[in-house]
């Protein structure tokens, strides 16, 4: 399940919690409602509870890892031809530096900007 909240008509964000795997193969509205597959966003919040030592074992329980998570930013930019700033949260604070360097690896590796939220945490979409 994953939630685009449209703030007007040229910002907005995705934000999918506890969704496990597959997400980007959902058809989901796009802005605005009309056509199928997934929506133009200015920023994805994804939930990544644990890392990627868990990966075989967090879709059981709906959570994701930067592993797992991959797939899902190839296809979104596969589909949409970009990919906008992506934040992690809800992640296990025991495994927190785990997955900060797991993301950090892989937003080298898709050339995209990953970071990690956290209390306080203010964004400007």
């Amino acid at each position: 399940m994953g939630y685009h909240i449209t703030l007007n008509r040229s910002s907005g964000l995705f934000y999918s919690g506890d969704t496990g795997p597959g997400l980007a193969s959902r058809p989901l509205p796009n802005k605005g409602g009309r056509g199928e597959g997934l929506p133009h966003p200015d920023l994805l919040l994804f939930d990544c509870g644990a890392s990627n030592r868990w990966s075989s074992e967090a879709p059981k329980i709906g959570h994701m890892t930067p592993e797992l998570l991959k797939p899902e930013l190839i296809q979104f930019r596969q589909k949409k031809g970009y990919l906008p700033p992506i934040v992690l949260v809800h992640m296990a604070p025991l495994l927190e530096n785990e997955i900060k360097e797991e993301a950090a690896g892989l937003a080298k590796e898709l050339n995209a900007r990953i970071s990690l939220g956290y209390e306080g945490m203010g964004i400007e979409v």
